[in-house]
């Protein structure tokens, strides 16, 4: 399972990435343009992974971060409102 977040503002433009397999979930991000930092993470087990795997996603879409597919969903519907 992967998620790809964004974050844009007139300071920021920034990446997070979480890439989770099994009992494992990799942390990539940086500057929007970089190859960025990673960090692998080893849980007890795949449940141990999921909660803390989603507990820094809930923490990034807090502070402001959009998920890929949700700036897809944003990007058609504003189409649809502004084309005739």
């Amino acid at each position: 399972m992967q998620h790809y977040l964004t974050y844009k503002d007139e300071k920021s433009d920034k990446f997070w990435n979480i890439d989770i397999a099994g009992n494992t979930f990799t942390v990539t991000y940086g500057k929007s343009g970089t190859p960025g930092q990673t960090q692998t993470k080893k849980f007890k087990d795949e449940a141990a992974c999921l909660k803390e795997a989603q507990k820094l996603l809930n923490e990034k879409l807090k502070k402001g971060y959009l998920e890929k597919k949700a700036l897809k969903r944003i990007k058609i519907n504003f189409l649809k409102r502004v084309s005739p």
